[in-house]
């Protein structure tokens, strides 16, 4: 049953996917229509799943679950709706190996670990950069540290030295 964000308890778990590229309008509406369909009647064990889903940024597919009604097969069909999200439009969740950041409060932009040293050196990345860290597994976390970890502070702080 999809469930407005605030109604989604704090140990709810959570799953980020991240797009290879930016998503497109036309997609982002596919996504986000088919996306709330599947939360919405989205079963574990003939009982409804609490859930939330939405994207963010236009470039990440979060999904939400409260921790209560949800099992392992319930859990397998997320990656199910996301492989075939993937085959409809051609976007790349599970392979982008490119690192999202903030600019500013509402854009985000990307590059691969290759370019890092570059973007620091031309100041496009500084330590107080904010990355996503697509592995927050609870909306705790999310609501708290997703799109707000500083650069100094994350696995990359070690090109800032």
């Amino acid at each position: 049953m999809l469930l407005p964000y605030h109604k989604i308890p704090d140990d709810a778990k959570v799953w980020i996917y991240q797009a290879d590229r930016p998503i497109e309008l036309d997609e982002l509406n596919f996504i986000n229509d088919f996306i709330e369909a599947f939360v919405d009647q989205w079963q574990s064990e003939n009982q409804d799943v609490l859930g939330y889903a939405a994207v963010y940024y236009r470039r990440f597919i979060v999904l939400m679950a409260d921790a209560n009604t949800i099992d392992e097969e319930a859990i397998e069909e997320i990656i199910d709706i996301v492989k075939f999200i993937e085959d409809e439009i051609g976007i790349d969740f599970f392979q982008s190996k490119a690192i999202c950041y903030k600019i500013g409060l509402q854009d985000i932009d990307s590059f691969y670990l290759e370019d890092i040293k570059r973007l620091i050196d031309n100041g496009t990345l500084s330590k107080e950069t904010l990355f996503f860290d697509i592995q927050i597994d609870k909306k705790s976390d999310f609501d708290k540290n997703w799109g707000k970890l500083r650069a100094i502070d994350s696995v990359f702080s070690k090109y800032f030295r």
